[in-house]
This record gives C-alpha cells, structure tokens and sequence, in this order.
C-alpha cells in the first residue's frame, strides 16, 4: 500500500488518529460462506479508501489496540450503508493503481493524475 499512496500522492490526513483496519461487511459475508474465514483487503487498507468499490458500501472501521500483544477485537455484522459514488468511484481508481504496482505493468504516472482524481 504504501507505494499506491505514494503513486497518486494520498496525504496520510488521519495520522493522528489511532491506528485502525478497515473492511467490508459484504465482503467478509462472501468470504465466510465461501472459504470459512474473511480476510483483509490490502486496497480497503489505503488511507482515503473508506468504500469498498466491488460493493458500493462504506467500509467498517475497528481500532486496534495499542499493545501488539493484546488479541484483535472481534468483527461485529453490521448492516452495510450504501456509500457515495465518489467514494466508490475513488476506491476503483486506487484499485486499479494497486493492480499495476502488483504486476509491475508500469509505474503510475504522474500525467493527468489530477484530471483522474476529479
């Protein structure tokens, strides 16, 4: 994640904010039924992706705890909330550049980055 927030240039704004990870509740319902155990997305992890873009739902936040030993909180079911175009529309753009950082396609250029963002 770290060189897709530098590739398009995503200002860490919550860095004062406790440290949390970030999922989707239907995406952790398709995982439970289909493997048994929901996994983490990397792209919901990024810092200013707050939607999950396969979904179009606000993704859940859960605070870690400060010690590293103490054990994760457990993942509640909660009612996904629709989220905002924009926001799903954002996520899929930072999904698209976290697939061409996987596959070493090419670097993520900094031309038009600002057109693509509006």
């Amino acid at each position: 994640p770290c060189r897709l927030i530098r590739a398009s240039q995503i200002s860490a704004f919550r860095e004062k904010e406790r440290l949390h990870i970030k999922y989707c509740p239907n995406c952790a319902e398709e995982e439970v039924s289909k493997y048994g155990v929901s996994y983490w997305h990397c792209l919901h992890q990024v810092t200013g992706v707050d939607a999950c873009s396969r979904h179009g739902v606000w993704l859940n936040h859960v605070e870690l705890p400060e010690r590293s030993h103490i054990d994760m909180p457990s993942i509640t079911s909660t009612q996904p909330l629709d989220c905002s175009l924009m926001a799903a529309k954002f996520a899929d753009y930072c999904g698209g550049c976290l697939h061409q950082i996987r596959n070493n396609a090419r670097k993520p250029s900094n031309e038009n980055r600002i057109d693509k963002l509006r």
